[in-house]
């Protein structure tokens, strides 16, 4: 990591040097309680420099590209605000991402379900929640599961007037799980009405496209469908060769 990554390092060194056991520096100091190991209540003296190093490990772990040390730098975050007791915007997106880039299922979930709490605590309704939803719902079991979780995550970003690529694939994967064909086709018809703002080619951009086409009743929307679809696939096929 060069660049900014390198300043944020040296930052970090400085700010976490530790001289004694105790930290060398000075800030304001804040006094928090939280559970020891045993349970019990015990008080905290937190230092404007402990809050500097929270926020400097979350932006370390946005920028590393492994995932390993991605989890190393949220989990240190994590360890900082837990030991306050302090729950933010930044505590719901570390658990979301430490869910996201989890290897094991359950464990994805129960960060997810983490991340969400925090929010419910905050009372947020922003793009990130929706993402959480959305993510939630991608690794979820059952048909009711995803598409209650789809349809929050898309309830938030109606509210936010936010149109991405998740709002297209939710319309795609609700297309899905629906049963009705006329709710299939209504679903996917969406999707492509999100798919066509974004400047964007896709493998699943190409597969919604192909959905709509197969469920189309008109023979002119299905050739434009089907063409566009395979004009994606080839290009994502050049692209990847």
């Amino acid at each position: 990591m060069t660049g900014y990554g390198n300043e944020l390092r040296e930052l970090l060194e400085c700010m976490l040097r530790v001289e004694g056991g105790e930290r060398v520096g000075v800030g304001e100091v804040l006094g928090s309680r939280y559970l020891g190991e045993n349970g019990k209540e015990e008080r905290s003296e937190i230092s404007v420099d402990d809050l500097d190093a929270a926020v400097t490990y979350y932006n370390l772990g946005t920028m590393a590209t492994k995932k390993e040390e991605k989890r190393k730098y949220y989990m240190k975050a994590l360890v900082i605000y837990n030991r306050i007791g302090l729950d933010n915007i930044i505590t719901a997106t570390l658990y979301n991402n430490l869910g996201f880039i989890a290897e094991v299922k359950e464990e994805k979930y129960n960060y997810y379900k983490k991340a969400l709490e925090v929010y419910g605590k905050l009372g947020v309704e922003d793009e990130n929640l929706a993402a959480t939803y959305y993510n939630l719902g991608f690794i979820q079991s059952t048909k009711d599961q995803k598409r209650d979780s789809y349809t929050k995550a898309l309830d938030v970003y109606k509210k936010q007037g936010v149109e991405n690529v998740n709002v297209a694939n939710i319309y795609y994967k609700l297309a899905s799980i629906v049963t009705g064909e006329s709710e299939q086709y209504e679903h996917s018809k969406k999707s492509i009405e999100v798919y066509k703002k974004l400047p964007i080619e896709s493998v699943n951009k190409a597969k919604a496209f192909k959905r709509l086409g197969v469920l189309s009743k008109m023979k002119e929307e299905q050739e434009e469908c089907f063409s566009k679809a395979l004009g994606m696939y080839e290009s994502c096929l050049l692209y990847t060769s």
